[in-house]
């Protein structure tokens, strides 16, 4: 038994296999209840029962990220816990699952334990492993076996249970114990690999530790993938290689970071410290160093020790922190990435973003190639923050966004701790780290670390916890005014947002150099700080370095006199950049666009949004009509308002602006419109909901060429109001639209529901509905040009991306755009004057292969209301991307038997940029 102290768990466990995918526990538990609390019930983390059900939370979460092959797999590939018995002393004890947690196992106690007092648990249970593909932890197609979720753990206590259910997320969190496990008769043959102090054949003995991967492999090919490297008095265990580099490169590779943590950190907290390709990819640093091998943008061996340096910090604060990682991950991530960028400051000093490649002709005049690398931390967390997307540090990490989880929040709380060191100086920071390290205490927090920093400063630092880690507010100054006045520089400083922070503010000479650096105290509103006068001063600026992570720096920058000083000057740069604060940046790139009549059209783009975006862009696109040998072309500008949704206001952010373009609609044919637009855009506060609101109110002047062979009158005016809610998710999807249109000589009226659902049979359902009507229609001598369309709208607005849209023969006749009547066959009534109501049904058959169908009623003036229908088959290859539809039977008789059938398949391709890239970044944002 374990004696009361800090490690009051231990775990006895004989490990036998059954079949290829199920581990076989023997498992005696001890656990000394050191809590302080009577305990009457114990929760055991069962993180390997989360698989056994797609709609788990784990299912739920590959649900919210658009990870479907979990949803899809089949019940053999899904792992589950299959408790034979728990026993105390020989006598059975009753346990259960909570409602919503499959993943955790509630022990109840006949007897109630005291604290101070041990229980002893007998455990017989087996563990099907998962299929390896879902999270990277279970058994691989050759039958290895790489888990970290094996066995049956006692949940942390820290006044209350830390008890939260597994969501594919690096926030394991048992009890720290010892472990001794015994290697049962199918497993003695085989090699297991692991943090390790003592080893046999059949018996292992395991340091305390709270997360004890366990990697078993069925041959010795496999084993000889794994190196064991040495240290000091510190070893790893890993199987990350560098096909670039020679072994002995890999093993200096380490060496060198191994040597930094000794000396900035202190001796691993375990030994040896296993690492493996499954903790690089679940604590990957996304960035340029990820660059494809062959590009050799950075020395040999700088990638290969970032992936190292990653995981290895890793375990470093895994075994070191006692913050729980799910509830304040900033600490563990902002300390990861501080050191990150320590590492590379003081082994690369003055490394380029990019590497050599920041020295090629046509890539140094970038002022993306200026950068240092540890800028893409602050640039990353910008692209976040830009968006409006970004959440506040001590978010819990499962209420983040993939993009913030993995991305955004690291990066801010990383750079914040740089940030931090820099305005309180003479690394101040690392100074504090290698102490927190150090100190022989165990199980450190958030709380303590801000300690240490204290002590090596007479500065304030309690701004990092109030203002910076516990405020969602952004940074962002404003430098109003700087006047030279005699030896000093007074200047008018606003803050943005509110957050009061130290302001760094720099004197610029010539060609921008940095002549001298000041902080200044922050200010709250329109406030005056005053910095000593520099001999030379052209102008000031705030945050030059970006070393605060701010999000708008555009507006820090004054001159302090001279002809001709411009506080940014205009600068013309092809191809789009990253932003230069310090200049007014037109860019200039290369565009195409296609329809049948212009063809293939080139063009170029003048433009101002950069990687990042802005609240004001313009762009000016003329393009050259190969076909049509025509000048086209479109124009836009546009202002966005921002703002944080809160209870009383979902408001996210208020857009204004104008558009116009210049382009082809029929052979010889050309279209113009004009169009100002106000948009209101809604969204909760919680950003992992999908649920998105615009009302949106926008005048179009349309100006057509006149078509002899079409009545309608070619210029007409239309105003439109709608309001769009949509909620779209892998399970379930919802959505609506109501909008209204007036115009001289018609008014409208008209809405859709649309609903998806995909069951636990893998089924899937779809049903949309439609319905409008004119309020008034005086374009009956015009044709059904303003008319509701049931297949095909005449697109009068030019909102919908049709290749082809006059065409009523012909491939791309058969474009198909779900909109107002949605239907697919071509019908002898495809249009109704007067009003429309229309359901279009879907479901699937076998995968992607589903069954349509579409009902409905079309009201034409001076004839009764004709019912409509049609149905066939769907090849939803592509969920509204690239889908095929084949006519079987509709108003028009069997159509699958009917001459030029071919013309009759509808389809669906998308191949604008914008909408495509959508489809792949949605799990990230």
């Amino acid at each position: 038994m374990l004696s009361q102290g800090q490690n009051p768990v231990q775990h006895d466990i004989i490990l036998g296999q059954s079949g290829d995918r199920t581990l076989e526990l023997q498992h005696t538990l001890s656990y000394v209840n050191n809590t302080g609390k009577v305990l009457n019930e114990m929760p055991l983390l069962d993180w390997a029962n989360a698989y056994s059900d797609k709609e788990s939370q784990l299912g739920l979460r590959f649900a919210e990220d658009f990870e479907n092959r979990f949803y899809y797999a089949s019940d053999a590939q899904r792992g589950r816990t299959v408790i034979q018995s728990i026993e105390k002393n020989g006598s059975p004890l009753e346990y259960y699952r909570r409602e919503g947690s499959i993943d955790v196992l509630w022990i109840r106690f006949r007897e109630s334990v005291n604290p101070g007092e041990t229980i002893t648990l007998g455990m017989q249970y087996s563990v099907v492993l998962p299929d390896y593909s879902f999270t990277r932890d279970g058994i691989k197609d050759d039958g290895e076996i790489r888990t970290s979720y094996w066995h049956l753990a006692p949940a942390e206590f820290q006044g209350d249970w830390q008890v939260y259910s597994h969501k594919d997320l690096p926030d394991y969190w048992p009890a720290r114990a010892e472990y001794r496990i015994e290697m049962g008769e199918k497993l003695k043959g085989k090699t297991l690999f692991s943090s390790i102090n003592d080893t046999s054949q059949d018996r292992m003995v395991f340091s305390p530790r709270r997360i004890l991967p366990l990697h078993v492999f069925t041959s010795e090919e496999t084993k000889s993938n794994f190196r064991v490297d040495n240290y000091e008095d510190s070893s790893t265990i890993t199987d990350l290689k560098d096909s670039r580099l020679e072994e002995v490169d890999q093993v200096l590779a380490w060496a060198n970071v191994m040597k930094y943590l000794h000396e900035n950190l202190g001796e691993a907290p375990v030994s040896p410290i296993f690492i493996s390709y499954e903790d690089l990819k679940e604590n990957e640093v996304y960035g340029l160093n990820q660059l494809p091998s062959w590009i050799k943008a950075f020395p040999p061996s700088f990638q290969y020790e970032l992936e190292l340096l990653k995981p290895i910090l890793d375990n470093y604060l895994t075994e070191a922190l006692n913050d729980n990682p799910r509830t304040q991950p900033w600490i563990h991530n902002g300390m990861a990435i501080y050191l990150m960028m320590d590492y590379v400051d003081q082994r690369y000093p003055g490394l380029p973003i990019a590497g050599r490649i920041s020295n090629f002709w046509g890539i140094r005049s970038f002022y993306a190639a200026r950068l240092g690398f540890n800028d893409q931390y602050r640039f990353l967390y910008q692209h976040v923050a830009r968006l409006n997307i970004d959440q506040a540090l001590d978010t819990p990490v499962d209420k983040l966004t993939k993009i913030n989880a993995q991305v955004a929040n690291p990066y801010k709380a990383g750079v914040g701790l740089y940030y931090l060191d820099d305005y309180l100086g003479d690394r101040a920071v690392a100074t504090a780290l290698s102490n927190y390290f150090k100190n022989s205490k165990a199980d450190k927090t958030s709380g303590d670390l801000l300690d240490y920093i204290a002590e090596e400063t007479t500065k304030d630092v309690d701004w990092f916890r109030t203002d910076f880690v516990e405020s969602g507010e952004n940074i962002d100054w404003k430098l109003r005014n700087a006047e030279v006045q005699g030896d000093q520089i007074v200047l008018d400083i606003k803050n943005k947002t509110g957050v009061q922070l130290p302001i760094p503010v720099y004197v610029l000479g010539k060609k921008d150099s940095v002549l001298s650096k000041h902080y200044v105290d922050a200010v709250t509103g329109i406030e005056q700080r005053t910095i000593p006068r520099t001999e030379g001063v052209r102008r000031v600026s705030i945050n030059e370095e970006s070393i605060a992570p701010e999000i708008i720096q555009r507006d820090n920058y004054q001159a302090t006199g001279g002809f001709l000083r411009f506080n940014r000057p205009l600068q013309f740069r092809p191809f789009k950049d990253v932003e230069d604060p310090s200049r007014s940046q037109v860019f200039f790139m290369p565009v195409y666009k296609f329809n049948i009549y212009d063809g293939v059209s080139l063009g170029i783009k003048a433009y101002n949004k950069t990687i990042l975006t802005k609240n004001f862009q313009y762009k000016l696109q003329p393009f050259y009509g190969l076909r049509s040998g025509n000048l086209i072309g479109n124009a836009s500008l546009s202002y966005t308002w921002q703002f944080d949704p809160d209870e009383n206001s979902k408001l996210f952010a208020t857009r204004a602006g104008l558009s116009g373009s210049y382009f082809s609609f029929d052979e010889g044919l050309f279209y113009r419109d004009f169009t100002p637009f106000l948009t209101f855009a809604f969204r909760p506060q919680d950003l992992r909901s999908n649920a998105r609101s615009t009302l949106n109110f926008r005048a179009i002047l349309i100006d057509r060429d006149e078509d002899p062979s079409v009545e309608q009158d070619p210029n007409y005016t239309v105003f439109n109001a709608a309001y769009r809610h949509s909620d779209v998710n892998l399970l379930e999807s919802f959505s609506y639209s109501v909008e209204q249109e007036v115009s001289k000589n018609f008014g409208k009226v008209y809405g859709s529901i649309k609903y998806r659902r995909l069951f636990r049979s893998n089924r899937q359902i779809e049903v949309r509905l439609f319905a409008g009507a004119f309020l008034y229609n005086d374009t009956a001598d015009q044709g059904d040009f303003f008319s509701f369309a049931l297949d095909r709208p005449t697109d009068y607005l030019f909102d919908l991306n049709y290749y082809g849209r006059s065409e009523d023969s012909g491939l791309f006749s058969q474009q198909l755009i779900i909109s107002e009547g949605g239907f697919k066959s071509q019908l002898d009534t495809p249009f109704a004057n007067q009003w429309i109501t229309t359901a279009n049904l879907s479901g699937s058959i076998w995968r992607y292969i589903h069954a349509y169908g579409d009902i409905g009623f079309v009201k034409n003036r001076d004839s009764s209301a004709q019912f409509v229908y049609d149905s066939g088959v769907r090849l939803n290859l592509v969920q509204d991307y690239f889908e095929l539809y084949f006519p079987v039977y509709s108003n028009n008789g069997w159509e699958i038997a009917q001459d030029g059938y071919d013309q009759k398949i509808r389809f669906i391709v998308s191949l604008d940029i914008d909408t495509l890239t959508r489809l792949f970044t949605r799990e990230w944002y």
